[in-house]
């Protein structure tokens, strides 16, 4: 908002003011004494409306300050929505690939049974056969037809 030059508007009121006066008090005693009372009032009027226009200027200028911090706040929030989108991405970049280490460590954990059971299966048939047969005693060592003493 503009702010108004009220000073035309203050002339024009005194000038009315005044020729209303001078013709009140020249037909209106009562008026004569009650003029000095009217200007007064006009003047208190006066230095009240002045106080109200400089706290309303006031009001702007705070009014200003806070619409500047709150379109700060705002700049500052869409930054710290974008920086949040950041994380939010790589979070999820995060957690695809520990599903994928996970799914590798299943496929893992899925070979190494096989391999145990396996093991567990050759051990068992190599006890079956070990069982089957017998296995000979070694031959004695030393020289044949030398009895030891």
């Amino acid at each position: 908002m503009m702010p108004v030059d009220s000073t035309p508007l203050a002339e024009a009121t005194n000038s009315m003011v005044k020729t209303s006066l001078l013709s009140i008090t020249q037909t209106e005693p009562l008026a004569a004494v009650l003029i000095p009372e009217i200007r007064e009032l006009i003047q208190a009027t006066r230095a009240q409306t002045h106080d109200a226009l400089a706290l309303q200027n006031e009001c702007r200028a705070n009014n200003n300050v806070i619409l500047a911090l709150r379109d700060e706040c705002r700049a500052n929030n869409r930054v710290v929505m974008t920086r949040l989108g950041t994380v939010d991405t790589r979070l999820d970049t995060i957690e695809t690939r520990l599903d994928t280490m996970e799914t590798r460590l299943g496929n893992i954990e899925t070979r190494l049974t096989r391999i145990e059971d396996i093991t567990k299966a050759q051990v068992s048939h190599a006890r079956q056969m070990a069982d089957r047969f017998v296995i000979p005693a070694p031959p004695q060592r030393g020289r044949q037809g030398v009895q030891p003493m």
